[in-house]
Formats: structure tokens, C-alpha cells, sequence
């Protein structure tokens, strides 16, 4: 990993957590770490997950399958960027890849950014998808046994450590916060 792509998560980190960030600068920030991804190669895993929501307000999760990683939990649809994706480009993919739906990179508005550790370190940049075009279709059959919305204020108990972040921070409204990020050490 660059010394220059390393500072940049460590100055995001930083005033993120001292919330001395104005909505306006978070976006400077994220077209700056967009560039840099396109430029660095680096071995941490960069998460994106789809936060797709009905016009009931309701949030998309797939229940994983039995003989996926975490079998059993349900999700956001997403997975890992690709080199040189945008955070949208990877997002409108995973989401024709798992869901067979089309989403436009413009209609992706990225709302948060969770630090997770679990067998290993990987940052989850999480997407709100409002618009898209197709049927919601479970194109992974051996990683996805079911696809259904729930309402926001009864989302299931049992959700995908890797996804929980980004769902946590959409719930309270925050682009990041510490305290919703997963650590499993």
C-alpha cells in the first residue's frame, strides 16, 4: 500500500472522527480517494455495497447460502472493487452480476464509508441505489438462497458482518462513526 493512498484514510479516519467535516468537503474527499485508487495498486480489500430501497423505504438484503462464507445472514448486495472501478462502477456491477438489474453510476449516491476487521482488514463503502431498470433476479444461486426488502425498523437480526456497517450508518444517517464499525480480533 502507498504512503499517499495510507495518509489519505488516515486524514479521512481523523476528521471523521473529530466531525469537523462539512458535508461539501466529505465529497472532495471521496473524488480524491477515487483518483488515488486509480493510480495505486494496493492489497486491502475496498468493499461496495448496494443499499437498494424501494418506494416503501424499504432496504434489499439476500439471505446468504448455506455453503457461502457466513452462510445463513443476510446482506446487502455487493462485493469487492475491481481495479481501477469508481466506488459507483463497482457498485452498478455487483448489482447486474447478483441482481441482474441495471443502475445507472449517477443514480448511486455514496453514503458511507465503515472500517471492518474480521479474518482480515477491508473498508465497506456503502451505495444508496433508488432507480434502477429490471426485475430483481438471483443470479448467484450457490451464494444466495433468497432476495426480499424489509422495513427499515425491522431489518432481521442475523446480518452479514461485512455489510452490518454500512447498514448501521444508514440507519443513524452518518457517513462514518466509529463506534459501527466491526472489529473482530
Amino acid at each position: 500500500m502507498s504512503i499517499v493512498y495510507s495518509n489519505q484514510l488516515v486524514l479521512l479516519r481523523r476528521l471523521m472522527e473529530e466531525q469537523h467535516i462539512a458535508p461539501a468537503s466529505i465529497d472532495t474527499i471521496i473524488q480524491a480517494m477515487k483518483a488515488e485508487f486509480q493510480r495505486v495498486d494496493t492489497d486491502l480489500p475496498i468493499g461496495v455495497n448496494a443499499l437498494i430501497v424501494n418506494n416503501h423505504n424499504e432496504l434489499l438484503l439476500s439471505k446468504r447460502g448455506k455453503n457461502a462464507f457466513c452462510g445463513g445472514t443476510r446482506g446487502l448486495p455487493g462485493g469487492h472493487l475491481q481495479k481501477k472501478e469508481t466506488f459507483e462502477e463497482g457498485i452498478a456491477r455487483e448489482c447486474k452480476e447478483e441482481l441482474w438489474i441495471s443502475v445507472n453510476i449517477n443514480d448511486i449516491y455514496i453514503a458511507n464509508l465503515g472500517d471492518c476487521i474480521g479474518e482480515r482488514r477491508q473498508l465497506q463503502i456503502g451505495g444508496i441505489v433508488k432507480h434502477w431498470e429490471g426485475e430483481i433476479t438471483i443470479m448467484e444461486p450457490n451464494k444466495c438462497d433468497e432476495i426480499r426488502f424489509f422495513p427499515l425498523d425491522n431489518l432481521p437480526k442475523e446480518l452479514f458482518f461485512g455489510t452490518k456497517v454500512n447498514i448501521d450508518l444508514r440507519l443513524k444517517d452518518t457517513f462514518y462513526d466509529k463506534k459501527c464499525n466491526y472489529y473482530k480480533r
